[in-house]
């Protein structure tokens, strides 16, 4: 009697681990795919990796410019992209080139090179991302500047 309670015993506690193990990946593996919808329904902005915010850029080479950016910000798979002065003069400009399938609602890679003019004085830029609006409607129309420094 007391052998086959111990192996009754035993399965039930086998069971009651195998069931917490498998609660636990289900829960961390629902946690990811909630995250992931996170990010793929509420980008709206594009994230850029570089050049990073106050970053000190050359003006003797080409500016790469990349990051992620919704595919509502595409049209034929680009949008514009400008180097400006302090002043804000457009110093360079050219177009961010998807890096993926641009016709999707979520984040598509992108990168752009922009070369530039180095401003006769002052050090401070920014370079501008603007989603591509063909309707021209300025309500659908944005925006993101990243502040940066010229060497």
């Amino acid at each position: 009697m007391k052998k086959s309670s111990l192996i009754i015993w035993s399965l039930v506690m086998i069971a009651l681990a195998a069931l917490m193990v498998w609660v636990i990946v289900w829960l961390r593996a629902d946690q990811a795919a909630r995250s992931s919808a996170i990010v793929t329904t509420k980008l709206s902005l594009p994230v850029v990796t570089q050049p990073l915010p106050e970053q000190a850029v050359s003006s003797t080479t080409p500016l790469l410019v990349s990051g992620i950016a919704p595919g509502s910000w595409y049209f034929e798979a680009s949008f514009p992209v400008m180097v400006v002065d302090w002043d804000g003069r457009i110093i360079g400009e050219g177009h961010a080139q998807a890096q993926g399938d641009w016709m999707v609602a979520g984040p598509v890679p992108f990168t752009a090179t922009i070369n530039f003019t180095k401003p006769e004085y002052g050090t401070r830029g920014a370079v501008i991302l603007k989603n591509d609006n063909p309707s021209g409607d300025p309500a659908k129309s944005q925006s993101i500047e990243i502040p940066i420094f010229f060497k």
